[in-house]
């Protein structure tokens, strides 16, 4: 390398030639005219006279003047490399600069390769000013391979080889999706990567293939519109789903191949601190107890509203699940129904009184976990207005449903329905049917029963028979009671006491 003191002048000699910056090293030109194609093995500068002067490699030395050497317009990179499939051609372009900071300088490029083309091939840069030529690259008449090409820019003296490099790869004859092409997400997050396999006709992958991805509807955000496949031919991208729930349609697409990805954007469950109460008498203030029925609101608890068969309750109703942490370890309950807004769960007959953590999973997607607090019983009755509240369920023995128009009779057997009245015997799992022959699945503890101040003989208490998620109690209507539509009904256990119904007795 030689140096000219004081404008910074740089002069190099490479294996291709020699070089000049004349804005010390950040722009090179090349000045090898003349000069054989053969490495350079020397450089001197000789002063006076300005003679710069060239050793080669077995060609000899040769010699220039430097006098009246000027910056021109150069090649800020001088080797580009362009990948693209057969029959495909793409539109690239080279920087150009004006490396002089007082005159301006005319540049003209030329495409010694016919495979290479330049829609504008000429024009004027102002003193430190750049542009962008544009230059296209055809692979309409190559096979497939790699082929090295020119553009030649000429500046006044000066000359600049430009070498492209291009790579012709095969036309892709099938896309296939890698992975789910239908997911799931949370509102606002990215997904695992949507993945797309481009082979040829023989199913052998093909890596450097341009491949287009598209949001087609929806919304989000995509981390790469395009996207060039990998060794394995492999193209992807990241979608990051939109802050509201919806439906998002990715298209990727490749020459007049494409394949759809399908994205639903979802939000997690929520929970409140007091989102669960019993859900036989919704009393807010009571505590909850074994086999007693949960009412769980809040957002989001479930992507659609199903109600199990009373016959046995599942552990899940679609994707919901609700999850209670124990001492001995989690424990999913049984499920009477879903929605988005509110899911019924019972708790196991042997849960013990304390305090717990309990969660809702939609789709593996969990909750906050709130806390709940469980006593050793939690008596409800069942009322026909579903909210614990006026007249109760009550079944006489021919099956009837008493009413105002159908009112018990005292002495008689009556059925009411109930929940919280605590362990069973013999142990059964929650969400289990009643036995329907004996043993019939008794209560552990037996109530007591009041018709307003009488309490009446209590036949049975137990499980209901062939029906999961409720008990039945079976009792004499006291004798003594005055006739009324409205006598008040209540249940004790444990020293806990049921919500008040009413029944009509005659």
């Amino acid at each position: 390398m030689a140096f000219n003191q004081p404008a910074q002048t740089l002069y190099v000699g490479t294996d291709d030639g020699v070089f000049a910056s004349f804005n010390a090293g950040t722009q090179w030109t090349e000045i090898s005219s003349n000069l054989p194609r053969a490495p350079v093995t020397d450089l001197s500068l000789r002063q006076p006279g300005n003679i710069l002067a060239a050793a080669t490699f077995g060609r000899g030395i040769y010699s220039t003047s430097t006098a009246g050497l000027a910056a021109g317009v150069v090649a800020t990179r001088l080797s580009m490399d362009v990948t693209l499939m057969q029959g495909a051609s793409v539109t690239t372009g080279v920087t150009l600069t004006n490396a002089s900071t007082t005159a301006t300088n005319s540049w003209r490029l030329n495409s010694l390769d016919s495979w290479i083309s330049l829609p504008a091939q000429n024009g004027t840069l102002q003193p430190g000013t750049s542009t962008q030529a544009v230059f296209r690259v055809s692979a309409a008449g190559l096979q497939v391979g790699v082929y090295l090409g020119r553009l030649e820019l000429v500046s006044g003296p000066y000359v600049q080889n430009i070498l492209v490099e291009a790579h012709v790869t095969p036309s892709p004859a099938q896309m296939r999706i890698v992975g789910p092409s239908n997911v799931t997400g949370v509102a606002g997050s990215a997904l695992p990567s949507f993945q797309v396999l481009l082979s040829d006709a023989s199913q052998v992958p093909l890596p450097g293939i341009t491949v287009n991805f598209a949001i087609a509807s929806g919304g989000g955000s995509l981390s790469a519109q395009t996207a060039h496949t990998n060794t394995v031919g492999v193209a992807a991208t990241v979608l990051r789903l939109p802050a509201t729930t919806g439906t998002v349609r990715v298209v990727a697409t490749s020459r007049d191949l494409s394949a759809t990805f399908t994205a639903t954007a979802v939000t997690h469950p929520a929970l409140l601190a007091n989102s669960v109460v019993d859900g036989v008498t919704f009393n807010a203030y009571t505590p909850l107890g074994p086999g007693s029925i949960l009412a769980i609101a809040g957002q989001n608890l479930a992507e659609t509203a199903l109600a199990a068969a009373p016959a046995l309750l599942p552990s899940g109703l679609h994707t919901t699940q609700v999850v209670l942490a124990m001492p001995a370890g989690e424990v999913v309950l049984p499920l009477l129904s879903v929605s988005p807004l509110l899911v019924k769960a019972m708790l196991p007959f042997d849960v013990a009184p304390g305090t717990y953590r309990l969660r809702v999973e939609v789709a593996s997607r969990r909750s906050n976990e709130i806390q709940i607090s469980v006593a050793a019983f939690a008596p409800g009755i069942f009322t026909v207005s579903e909210n614990g509240r006026g007249a109760g369920i009550f079944i006489k023995d021919d099956g009837s449903v008493v009413s105002a128009a159908n009112p018990a009779d005292r002495g008689t057997r009556v059925t009411f329905y109930a929940a919280g009245l605590g362990a069973v015997n013999p142990p059964i799992a929650a969400g289990q049917p009643g036995a329907v022959a004996e043993p019939l699945i008794r209560t552990v503890r037996s109530p007591r029963v009041f018709f307003d101040s009488y309490q009446a003989e209590v036949l049975f208490s137990g499980l209901v028979p062939g029906v999961a998620g409720r008990y039945q109690v079976t009792v004499r209507v006291p004798a003594l009671v005055s006739p009324a539509t409205n006598i008040p009904v209540s249940l004790t256990i444990g020293g806990f006491s049921s919500n008040r119904v009413t029944i009509p007795v005659q």
